[in-house]
């Protein structure tokens, strides 16, 4: 089924871990004409594990558009382990990124029609 969608919908957002957020955005927009970029603020959610262990994340996020490609920004503001910090802990882009741990982070699949998960 998984397949099925993804074939149907694709891919609808892609979501980035990066140093800078002012920085990626005019990137972004220099290198494929996205956004421009809103500024969600800084957040935190009521409660993320790392590894097991409960830990304070804040990060400030920003949203653009690609076409029709929601791009998501994401920036770590924790003096903590994070899922940003650590993104591509394991990966393989983790040898061509400076200082801590940058790269995708997450995509989301889109949909038109709920009826068709069930």
């Amino acid at each position: 089924m998984g397949k099925e969608l993804f074939e149907k919908y694709g891919i609808r957002q892609l979501g980035y871990s990066v140093e800078s957020i002012e920085e990626t955005a005019q990137l972004y927009h220099d290198l494929f004409g996205a956004g421009p970029f809103i500024d969600m603020g800084v957040n935190a959610p009521e409660s993320c594990k790392i590894r097991g262990v409960e830990q304070p994340v804040r990060m400030r996020t920003a949203i653009g558009y690609l076409g029709d490609m929601e791009i998501e920004l994401i920036e770590d503001k924790s003096d903590c382990p994070s899922p940003y910090s650590e993104a591509g802990r394991y990966g393989g882009h983790r040898r061509i990124c400076r200082r801590r741990h940058r790269g995708r982070h997450g995509h989301g699949l889109g949909f038109w029609d709920a009826r068709c998960l069930c």
